[in-house]
């Protein structure tokens, strides 16, 4: 029995807690597993610093002036020229 099934198998125990025989099991399992195994797994890193597309992406010219109502002057004199 290996590592990962025998950690499955407790979880049915009746009682969350192990004896201290089933601890020294569980670690001469681990010491068996090989080195790259015991190893952490590594994931690559998720978040960015600033996001470069996409639906909350802020547009350049609206980075520039945040200044209250500027905005929805300026998407209501792009609607109106392009219409």
């Amino acid at each position: 029995m290996d590592l990962a099934e025998y950690l499955f198998h407790l979880k049915d125990k009746e009682s969350k807690a192990i004896a201290n025989a089933e601890a020294d099991h569980i670690v001469k399992l681990w010491s068996k597993m090989s080195p790259y195994d015991q190893s952490p797994s590594k994931y690559k890193d998720r978040h960015q610093i600033q996001l470069i597309k996409g639906r909350f992406k802020a547009s350049k010219t609206s980075r520039i002036q945040l200044v209250p109502g500027v905005q929805s002057v300026r998407k209501q004199e792009n609607y109106t020229t392009s219409h």
